[in-house]
């Protein structure tokens, strides 16, 4: 039996994840860091989690992709969340006008 909620809610299976990737895209410039915790936890914003940044580079299909995306919403700025799984696929999570850049 399904489990049930008293509220809204959208349930996802869990992705496998070798590391958060963060884009920031300024005009058609892409700029992209991997985001790497060894924690377990899910969001590594929270301040007292350790992790690593490293600058990549994006596959050149999936960069055209997210470009054309911020083109098609009408976004100069907008800050993009992906997955990357241990096989090394990507899934998008969200694409955010005014992300967080600090």
């Amino acid at each position: 039996m399904a489990e049930q909620f008293d509220t809204p809610v959208f349930v996802q299976e869990r992705i496998p994840n070798y590391a958060d990737i963060r884009i920031t895209i300024v005009g058609s410039k892409i700029f992209s860091a991997a985001i790497k915790n060894n924690s377990g936890e899910v969001d590594w914003r929270k301040p007292e989690i350790v992790k690593s940044y490293e600058r990549i580079e994006l596959p050149t299909e999936l960069a055209g992709q997210l470009l054309k995306l911020n083109r098609e919403l009408g976004l100069i700025y907008s800050a993009i969340d992906l997955i990357q799984t241990p096989e090394k696929e990507f899934y998008f999570l969200e694409i955010n006008p005014v992300g967080e850049w600090v």
